[in-house]
C-alpha cells in the first residue's frame, strides 16, 4: 500500500500490506480525515485501485483464463476459454498469453483469441501455430497503447479461442487480460 498527499489532502498511515475489501478498509482508514486518497495493490489478484474520500475505483484488474487441449478438445470452431470472465463495460489494454505446452496439428491449424460478441478485432488475429502456438510467451493485439484496446463489452463476456484450418491434436495456454472499468455499473 503507498500514501499519496494531493494538494490541502491529509496523509493516512496504516501498517497492511493488502486491502482486501477496499471500500470497507478505506472507509475505516478515513475516520477522522478528509481528502484523502488511498493506493493499493492486491497481492492475490494482481488489481490496482484508488480510494478517494472513502470510494474505491479500480483502475486496472486482470483476468486469467486458460485453454488444454486434454481438457477443452482441439476441434474447429470457438471454444470458451475457462477462467475469469470479464464484465460489462470492460475493456481490455493488454493481451499477454503463455503457451505451455506447445500447439500441434495435423494440417496447418490457426488460432485466434477474441472477446464473443464485443470487438471484430479480438485479442489475437488468426494466426498459424507455428507463430502463435510455440512455448513461451506472446503478445495480443493489445499493448497498452490507446490505439489497440479493446472495444467496450456491453456485457459479461467470457473471452474465447477459436481453432481454424485444422484440428489441433495438442495445446495449452494460459491468457492474462489486463482491463479497465470506464464506464460505471449502474444496474447493480
Amino acid at each position: 500500500m503507498s500514501l499519496e498527499k494531493r494538494n490541502d489532502q491529509k496523509y493516512i498511515g496504516a501498517n497492511v500490506t493488502d486491502i482486501v475489501g477496499a471500500t470497507d478498509s478505506a472507509k475505516s482508514l478515513s475516520a477522522g480525515a478528509d481528502n484523502y486518497v488511498l493506493t493499493t495493490i492486491n497481492s492475490n489478484t494482481g488489481d490496482s485501485g484508488i480510494a478517494v474520500d472513502g470510494a474505491t475505483h479500480t483502475l486496472v484488474r486482470r483476468a486469467v483464463l486458460n485453454y488444454d487441449f486434454a481438457t477443452d478438445g482441439g476441434a474447429q470452431g470457438e471454444i470458451s476459454l475457462r477462467g475469469d470472465s470479464l464484465p460489462l463495460n470492460a475493456v481490455v489494454v493488454k493481451t499477454l498469453y503463455y503457451v505451455t505446452t506447445a500447439f500441434t496439428s495435423g494440417g496447418s491449424a490457426t488460432i485466434a483469441l477474441n472477446i464473443p460478441t464485443d470487438d471484430a478485432a479480438g485479442l489475437l488475429a488468426a494466426t498459424a501455430i507455428g507463430t502463435a502456438g510455440t512455448a513461451g510467451a506472446h503478445d495480443g493485439i493489445q499493448d497498452g497503447a490507446a490505439a489497440n484496446v479493446s472495444e467496450i463489452t456491453t456485457g459479461i463476456r467470457l473471452p474465447s479461442l477459436t481453432v481454424g484450418t485444422a484440428d489441433l491434436t495438442a495445446g495449452a495456454l494460459v491468457v492474462y487480460l489486463d482491463y479497465i472499468v470506464p464506464v460505471a455499473d449502474t444496474s447493480i
